[in-house]
């Protein structure tokens, strides 16, 4: 992938109704955001997902909404019409790789784009193209998946209520309490280690692993801490935590204001 579509930008087709050839965004970006799922696999994952980011606007940006300080993404070469999905999907990708690199240079046009795609649907739910028809798949499986991943990488855009943003484990099953003067969130994780972005109303008062009959603190801690830990973040309205599990799997996280 790097040596050939990376360097030449031949990203092929993908969809079924374009008989020839046809260099897609979704080929693209998904290859980016693979790459920043897993940057073990590539010393240059940097500067190869920024690259495919903009090779993305170069080639399927389209400025019909500039004046809005927006730039929608075409679906493909051959068919260079703009799409709330592959719009979505280009503004999560750069917010991932703003929280990754810490470059926040493409995060405001991002959050336009993420805008935008909104008035695709309609007060009925209709999601359609802004010049075209109804794609089920984009409209109601990628698109929904863009936000919820653009959240996970920018918690600042999730409401203020608490919620799991994001995992790198399946949950078993998650239980949620919002109440009035307090919170509690309480999951099983299918996997002992992994890490969770969760949105919360307020610092926690407590972030606690089951194990067995008894319950343990998580103790808040930084990235070069031994075992489980958890680290908060201010947002504008309360914040949220990130948290790592090196051999936890039953959490329970409560917090009161």
């Amino acid at each position: 992938m790097n040596e050939y579509p990376v360097k030449t930008g031949k990203w092929g087709p993908f969809f079924e109704d374009v008989p020839g050839w046809s260099d897609t965004q979704i080929n693209a970006i998904t290859y980016a955001q693979f790459l920043m799922n897993h940057p073990e696999l590539d010393p240059e994952w940097k500067e190869h997902v920024r690259s495919i980011l903009d090779w993305a606007y170069k080639n399927l940006g389209n400025d019909t909404w500039a004046k809005y300080g927006v730039t929608a993404i075409n679906e493909q070469t051959f068919y260079k019409v703009p799409g709330n999905s592959h719009t979505s999907r280009q503004a999560c990708a750069e917010l991932q790789y703003a929280a990754l690199t810490g470059d926040n240079s493409r995060v405001e046009g991002a959050i336009r784009q993420l805008n935008w795609a909104t008035y695709m649907v309609s007060d009925q739910g209709w999601n359609r193209y802004p010049q075209d028809d109804i794609w089920i798949t984009d409209g109601y499986g990628d698109y929904v998946r863009h936000y919820l991943r653009a959240m996970a990488a920018n918690p600042e855009l999730a409401p203020a209520e608490s919620h799991i943003l994001s995992s790198t484990s399946g949950l078993k099953t998650v239980d949620y309490y919002n109440g009035k003067d307090c919170y509690n969130i309480n999951y099983v994780a299918a996997d002992p280690k992994g890490k969770e972005v969760i949105r919360l109303k307020c610092r926690p008062a407590s972030v606690t692993v089951e194990k067995g009959s008894y319950k343990s603190d998580i103790p808040e801690g930084q990235n070069d801490t031994e075992g489980d830990y958890w680290q908060w973040f201010d947002c504008k309205n309360g914040g949220y935590i990130v948290l790592n599990r090196k051999f936890a799997t039953n959490i329970e996280i409560f917090g009161s204001f």
